[in-house]
């Protein structure tokens, strides 16, 4: 039928006919990927109106059960049109709308760029819009849950937008827990989103800075999808009765690479037990690591468990610990050629004020990667 559709085109037939032989390709294959890709193109480079290109979409979706659908190609040029000729309205309208109808499939979808790369593009025009984005952001979250993929790739779009300011993030953690809360509620066998990756949630708030929705996502991780840990827990009070502050911060790298871990970045300041790892930055010559505390704090110790095993232990040296209460201004603490498992630093009865601990290797010692499994900060909060 497909190639029936091509000679028709070809020998210029009418679209009516054209339409028909793709139809009946579609009918008869109705799961048949390159069949409704044929019959999209073939849509959207005719001057056919956007209604009918709507169908196609509905009855892509119902045919091939999502299991290799959407086809980016044809909806991306589709968004466009919808805004050029409608406006914005109505994309937010067709946006919210389709959600439903693009839920990724058992298979993953190598053929196309992923639903992170496509979404900005079909929401840009409304991206001034937080209300609107609100409402395509929770729709889009609602359909995904439970996906292999794109759940958590939605997470990371979402966060990417939301988290850079104090009431975005507010915004963003209410629509995520309305969306969970919305799809385990209507999931088949009381699905709680086991397995969810909230890395890229916790990479954005990390790289923004926003402290408020780090210790947010970590919350809903720990409801959802907790990270898995073992062995003894660390100390909630140490260097004279001190008190873990760091676990209320978060942790900032100077780059991260495919060995790096957002998920258990929370488990890298708090008391949980971690013994394979959490951040993991690129090789570089002046590698780092920083806690953002909640506010400003006397601090009095801090504990560095360094990576166990081979080469690992040995990336980090010359280490250098530094505090700052503005961020700009930095003071060094702590400094070591050696090698160590644990680096203990006492800083007690010192009146070291603080905001943030930056850890990181001498500069111009060598380019390597740098990773630790735990920064841990105590002090007593002055706020």
């Amino acid at each position: 039928m497909i190639t029936l559709a091509n000679i028709a085109e070809e020998s210029k037939k009418n679209d009516k006919v054209i339409e028909t032989y793709y139809q009946h390709a579609c009918a008869a294959k109705p799961d048949h990927y390159g069949a409704w890709n044929a019959y999209g193109e073939w849509l959207m480079s005719s001057d056919t109106p956007l209604d009918k290109i709507r169908v196609w979409v509905r009855g892509c979706a119902r045919g091939m059960k999502t299991g290799r659908q959407p086809l980016w190609n044809i909806l991306t040029p589709y968004f466009e049109r919808v805004m050029k000729e409608k406006g914005k309205d109505a994309l937010k309208d067709d946006l919210l709308a389709f959600a439903p109808l693009l839920r990724q499939g058992g298979a993953k979808i190598s053929e196309e760029a992923d639903i992170s790369t496509v979404l900005p593009k079909w929401t840009e025009p409304i991206a001034n819009d937080k209300q609107a984005m609100y409402e395509v952001l929770k729709a889009t979250l609602e359909a995904q849950y439970g996906t292999s993929d794109y759940f958590s790739q939605t997470m990371g779009w979402g966060s990417d937008y939301f988290t850079k300011t104090a009431d975005g993030s507010k915004m963003f953690t209410k629509c995520l827990n309305e969306a969970i809360a919305a799809a385990t509620k209507n999931a088949k066998g009381g699905d709680k989103g086991g397995g969810m990756d909230f890395g890229p949630m916790l990479l954005s708030a990390s790289k923004n800075g926003n402290i408020e929705a780090f210790r947010n996502i970590v919350k809903l991780q720990q409801k959802m999808s907790p990270p898995q840990t073992s062995g003894a827990k660390y100390s909630l009070k140490d260097f004279g009765g001190a008190d873990l502050v760091s676990k209320d911060g978060l942790i900032q790298t100077s780059s991260t690479c495919g060995h790096d871990k957002p998920a258990r970045y929370p488990l890298a300041i708090d008391e949980s037990p971690c013994a394979e790892g959490t951040f993991h930055t690129e090789s570089e010559e002046n590698p780092w690591a920083l806690v953002m505390l909640a506010g400003p704090t006397d601090v009095k110790g801090i504990v560095i468990e360094n990576r166990f095993g081979g080469v690992n232990g040995n990336r980090q040296v010359p280490i250098v610990v530094e505090i700052s209460e503005d961020g700009s201004s930095w003071k060094e603490v702590f400094s070591s050629d050696t090698k160590q498992d644990t680096y203990r630093i006492d800083l007690h009865g010192q009146g070291n004020r603080t905001k943030q601990v930056r850890v990181s290797r001498k500069k111009g010692a060598k380019k390597e990667f740098f990773h630790l499994n735990k920064i841990l900060v105590y002090g007593t909060k002055l706020y």
